[in-house]
């Protein structure tokens, strides 16, 4: 799509219906820097502000994402057109969030066998993967239930990829869903020493089970302060890119 020719058509119309910047903005709750940048022709519109917009300019989606007034003769051609443009987009949307959670596995990987092949048979003192599993596993089903993982995968495109076409909303969207993996893991860690510290009160006269559940408690709070340290600069690097947008 043509985000220079949109943007021309969204300032075209705001003014013929004599809004300022920050008069269209506060009917989309918006901040007037994200209107700026429509109309710059340096970002488009969510899709939850499309409708909205379209309204408040007295168009229709269609001539939003033509950039122009349409005939009724080329409304259902556009229409076509838009709609496999969004398509394409979306698809190269999904395929880098694909991407990027396979080359995150496969770090995690290396990382793990170079620690092994350092430490040696020490490792297992530090690397519980029944642990690890859990703690991923409930991070997962998690992501997948309140369907933020989409967003959470997007914050790592967005921090180390090409963010000039960002809005405010999509950086608060992926920030929030940051947060909410961090919480995730520390109630994880909570849940999994909790486990261990009732196994230990109920087998409190065997003391061989004792070392291996209080180091589960150990590793499970481990874990989830490395994940945590891990998405910190992730996190503050999306909420500048907020203050910027």
């Amino acid at each position: 799509m043509d985000q220079v020719k949109i943007g021309k058509f969204i300032a075209e119309r705001r003014k013929e219906k004599e809004y300022t910047q920050k008069q269209l903005a506060e009917q989309l709750e918006i901040s007037d820097r994200t209107v700026s940048k429509w109309e710059r022709g340096n970002g488009m519109p969510e899709v939850s502000l499309m409708l909205p917009l379209c309204e408040a300019l007295g168009i229709s989606v269609n001539e939003l994402l033509s950039g122009e007034r349409l005939t009724s003769e080329s409304y259902s051609e556009k229409a076509e057109e838009n709609m496999m443009n969004l398509m394409k987009e979306k698809g190269q949307k999904d395929t880098v969030s694909i991407v990027l959670a396979w080359i995150g596995i496969l770090a995690v990987a290396v990382v793990v066998y170079l620690m092994g092949a350092m430490l040696r048979a020490e490792v297992q003192y530090y690397f519980d993967i029944v642990n690890i599993l859990f703690m991923l596993g409930i991070t997962v089903v998690m992501l997948l239930v309140t369907r933020t993982g989409g967003d959470f995968l997007s914050a790592f495109s967005y921090v180390f990829g090409k963010a000039d076409h960002l809005t405010g909303q999509e950086l608060k969207r992926a920030e929030q869903a940051v947060r909410f993996v961090e919480k995730v893991q520390i109630r994880s860690a909570f849940l999994i020493g909790s486990f261990s510290l009732l196994n230990v009160l109920y087998n409190i006269a065997d003391l061989k089970s004792t070392g291996p559940n209080l180091a589960v408690i150990t590793l499970s709070f481990f874990y989830a302060a490395v994940v945590l340290l891990l998405l910190l600069p992730i996190r503050v690097r999306l909420r500048k890119m907020q203050e910027m947008a």
